[in-house]
């Protein structure tokens, strides 16, 4: 794998989320499209963890196909609508009319998003420029995301004194939930290969899905563009 495959493997829970929530949430409001792109990535991650999760429980070893195909494959149903999916909701988004405002307000509008944009560039940069560096990122999360990497499998993390008794893993907070590393280890077996920077890249992309999801809650509640990007 390659770069290529790292961008596919991030793109596959928002492809999965997506479909899902779009085919589930059918309400034409108002930010519709934000609303399903926000919160089809938090459902599409989440989904993905617990799937892995599954694996592990059933001795599969994790891989591209093991992981990704079934997901893929569940997406048939809201797909096969041909009503409510990834590609309704682009027609969607284009086909919603026009918010009326002074053009003052679309200029603000747009220069909000160029900073979000901005923002996100620069978080985007620090991910693939910044060695792993956070004390709570090394010493407790990336440890169990870099076993599980090396063993294609969720092994338990024990405390101390379990540790000191028998054979095992421990780091400095065994007891911290596995969602994390486990999709830290998802992003290296899509990249082919452990990076514990790129490995980070979800988390660029919750940072997305946030902004989204808020937006599209504003729009939803019958606020402008002009709230909607400001608390966006």
């Amino acid at each position: 794998m390659s770069v290529a495959g790292l961008i596919a493997g991030q793109l596959l829970p928002w492809w999965i989320g997506v479909a899902w929530v779009s085919f589930l949430y059918r309400d034409p409001a108002p930010g519709r499209p934000a609303i399903v792109l926000g919160y089809g990535y938090l459902a599409g991650s989440f989904a993905l963890t617990l799937w892995m999760r599954l694996l592990s429980a059933l001795d599969i070893r994790f891989g591209w196909l093991s992981i990704a195909l079934p997901l893929l494959l569940s997406t048939a149903i809201p797909l096969a609508s041909r009503v409510y999916g990834p590609r309704a909701l682009w027609r969607e988004r284009f086909a919603a009319r026009t918010t009326v405002m002074p053009r003052m307000a679309w200029a603000i509008v747009w220069l909000l998003g160029a900073l979000i944009a901005l923002h996100f560039l620069l978080a985007a940069l620090e991910i693939v420029w910044r060695p792993l560096f956070p004390w709570d990122a090394w010493a407790q999360w990336a440890t169990k995301s870099h076993v599980w990497y090396e063993l294609q499998r969720i092994v338990p993390f024990l405390d101390k004194t379990s540790w000191f008794a028998g054979d095992g893993y421990t780091d400095a907070a065994p007891m911290y939930p596995g969602n994390v590393p486990l999709l830290q280890v998802w992003s290296c077996i899509a990249l082919g290969r452990w990076d514990d920077s790129l490995m980070n890249l979800p988390w660029l992309s919750f940072g997305l899905a946030l902004a989204l999801a808020f937006y599209g809650q504003l729009r939803y509640a019958r606020g402008g563009p002009l709230l909607a990007m400001t608390g966006a």
